[in-house]
């Protein structure tokens, strides 16, 4: 027969829950904390490419005759219509 010492309780079963709950929880926050820094780089990296596209931050001398004329509207407006423009030519 089994002794009194090996008997799974009901305050077994709850501490072990509670400590699998906690442990799921901690590798939550720690996956949930990794995507966001992995979300924020890679938006930050997305607005450097697209400045460097526009000139609008160095890097770019030299690249476009009109680079040093052209006002941030007209680079935004110009980068904007690229897709339209490449399905018609």
């Amino acid at each position: 027969m089994e002794s009194e010492e090996s008997r799974i309780t009901a305050g077994d079963v709850r501490e072990l829950n509670r400590a699998v709950l906690r442990a799921t929880a901690r590798a939550g926050r720690a996956a949930g904390t990794g995507l966001l820094v992995i979300g924020a780089v890679g938006a930050a990296l997305w607005l450097w490419i697209v400045l460097r596209q526009q000139d609008v931050i160095g890097g770019g001398e030299g690249r476009s005759p009109s680079a040093s004329t052209a006002t941030i509207p007209r680079r935004r407006s110009a980068w904007t219509c690229w897709p339209a423009r490449s399905a018609i030519w």
